[in-house]
């Protein structure tokens, strides 16, 4: 797992929220990565306000709410195994930061790598009220 790894803007606010600094998005980055890894699904949760809004496609509506994004969680983790997670924070002022994973699909043993883009907003309590990404697979899904 991987972060930007420099202090550059330790200090700065970001998102909506004008308590975090970099080094607590830098932080929370790691947990997502952390729990996504392990599939820690309650881990994952409390990382989300109990109204989040989680945009996992731009395409469909977005899940809302600690239970829909624990739903998510849980389907996605069954379908994956040993996951791998990496980002880099691009901006502060709105935060946009840039990840990628890969895994191995559980039913066909078939690795994936993924690639994208996290659009964040956090509340006061530090945890994160809108997640909107956006991301690529390899290999692409056939047509």
């Amino acid at each position: 797992m991987g972060g930007s790894g420099t202090d550059e803007g330790v200090g700065q606010t970001i998102g909506h929220h004008a308590g975090m600094r970099r080094d607590e998005l830098q932080a929370w980055l790691e947990s997502y990565g952390l729990a996504w890894e392990s599939h820690d699904a309650d881990s994952f949760v409390a990382l989300f306000s109990d109204e989040a809004s989680y945009l996992e496609n731009p395409f469909d509506d977005p899940l809302v709410g600690r239970d829909a994004i624990r739903n998510y969680f849980g389907l996605m983790a069954h379908h994956q195994q040993d996951v791998s997670f990496g980002f880099e924070i691009l901006t502060v002022v709105p935060v946009i930061v840039q990840w990628w994973a890969s895994y191995t699909k559980a039913d066909d043993g078939e690795s994936t790598r993924l690639a994208g883009v996290f659009v964040l907003d956090f509340g006061d309590d530090g945890r994160c009220t809108s997640l909107r990404e956006w991301w690529n697979a390899d290999p692409s899904p056939a047509f």
